[in-house]
């Protein structure tokens, strides 16, 4: 076989393609050979390299097709992917919602209890002071007592935080790759 007659089988397996895409591989082929003769390759060499004109078709062919199932799969994929997240929208109005607020108007009250045991001390340093109530010792060792609980609980609060606010970002992650299909 030389290069016209590998040429024309191949064309001719080549048929089902438009006649531009046709045209384009022909012409990387007939490259592909005149290459080959300047480097001092024979035509046979050259041919041995393609394989033969049914294989290097079946090849072209495959690769032609890909496009299209890959188009087919990515609709689907949208629908796929809008299906998921209305399905995910809904589980997590009805299940997630509710107890991520609950967590978060707990943890934020929390810091109400906080803020009053840092400055609730205030009132019994006034009532000791100006009014002379109790003993004034105690009262002393009673506003550390709820100073120190007060900034210890605060910063216990602050990590707490963070780490609600990271596992949050896991969660939203979590539902973005599962849309997504990852």
């Amino acid at each position: 076989m030389n290069k016209d007659q590998y040429l024309k089988e191949l064309k001719q397996r080549l048929a089902p393609l438009s006649k531009q895409d046709r045209d384009e591989i022909l012409f990387d082929y007939q490259e592909h050979f005149d290459v080959g003769l300047q480097d001092g390759k024979s035509e046979i060499d050259i041919i041995n390299e393609l394989g033969t004109p049914h294989e290097a078709a079946d090849n072209i062919m495959a690769e032609m097709s890909v496009p299209k199932q890959e188009e087919r799969k990515s609709s689907s994929d949208h629908v796929r992917m809008v299906f998921l997240a209305i399905i995910l929208i809904m589980v997590n109005l009805i299940f997630v919602v509710g107890p991520a607020m609950a967590i978060i108007v707990a943890y934020l009250s929390l810091y109400s209890v906080v803020l009053t045991l840092i400055f609730s001390p205030m009132l019994i340093f006034y009532y000791t002071v100006i009014h002379g109530l109790g003993n004034a010792m105690a009262s002393f060792f009673a506003m550390g007592i709820g100073i120190s609980l007060g900034v210890l609980i605060g910063i216990g609060l602050f990590y707490v935080g963070k780490w609600i606010y990271q596992v949050i970002l896991m969660y939203i992650n979590f539902n973005v790759k599962l849309v997504r299909g990852y």
